[in-house]
C-alpha cells in the first residue's frame, strides 16, 4: 500500500491472472493493458507507475492515464526494475536490459555488447547508494554504474563470479550492503 502524503487515497496496483492491471482496494480497473510483466512506482514528477508489458514500457499516472515510453523486445522471462537517485529506471528481464532517464526522455539505452556493455543476459538489478548494479545471470558478470548515472558504467568495476563457486541468480541491496 502506498499512502499519498497529500491525499487520503490509497493506491496499489496488481496484475490479475489474465495479465490485466488493476487497482485495489476498490478493484476498479482504470487502465486497460494486457500482458503486464512488472510494475514499479516512481516518485518522479509527482508520482506514477512504470509498467512493463510484453512489448512496451508505459507510464501510468495515478489518474489512470497511460503514456507509452518505448517499445521493447519480449524475452518471456521475469522482469526486475530499479531506480537510482537521479530517477533513472533500469529494467532487466534475463535476455534484455534497458535504462530510461526520466529527467531526459531522449536518454534510453538497451544494455548489451552492441552498446558497449559487457552484459549479454542481464537478469537482475538493484540500486545501492546511487549506484545501479546489473548482474548477467548467464556469464556471472556484474557491472556498476557511475554515481547516479545508470547510462554509464565504470569500466574498471566489471566483476565476474567464478562459476565453480555458485551460479549467481540475483543482486540485492540491504542496509548499504550488496548481496549476490
Amino acid at each position: 500500500w502506498n499512502k499519498q502524503i497529500d491525499s487520503p487515497v490509497l493506491f496499489n496496483m496488481f496484475i490479475d491472472k489474465e495479465g490485466t492491471q488493476n487497482f485495489t482496494p476498490s478493484l476498479k480497473q482504470i487502465a486497460l493493458m494486457g500482458g503486464c510483466r512488472a510494475i514499479w512506482e516512481t516518485p518522479y514528477d509527482g508520482g506514477s507507475y512504470i509498467v512493463v508489458t510484453h512489448d512496451e514500457i508505459l507510464r501510468v499516472k495515478h489518474n489512470g492515464s497511460v503514456m507509452p515510453i518505448r517499445d521493447i523486445l519480449d524475452s518471456g522471462l521475469s522482469v526486475e526494475i530499479t531506480e537510482n537517485l537521479s530517477h533513472a529506471i533500469t529494467i532487466v528481464d534475463g535476455d534484455y536490459g534497458y535504462v530510461l532517464s526520466q529527467e531526459n526522455d531522449d536518454d534510453f539505452v538497451q544494455l548489451g555488447p552492441d552498446n558497449g556493455f559487457a552484459l549479454v543476459n542481464p537478469g537482475s538489478c538493484c540500486t545501492i547508494n546511487g549506484f545501479t548494479i546489473v548482474l548477467d545471470t548467464i556469464t556471472g558478470i556484474w557491472q556498476i554504474t557511475n554515481p547516479n548515472n545508470a547510462l554509464t558504467y565504470i569500466p574498471d568495476a566489471l566483476q565476474a563470479i567464478d562459476p565453480s563457486l555458485f551460479t549467481p541468480l540475483a543482486v540485492r541491496s540491504l542496509n548499504n550492503n550488496l548481496f549476490i
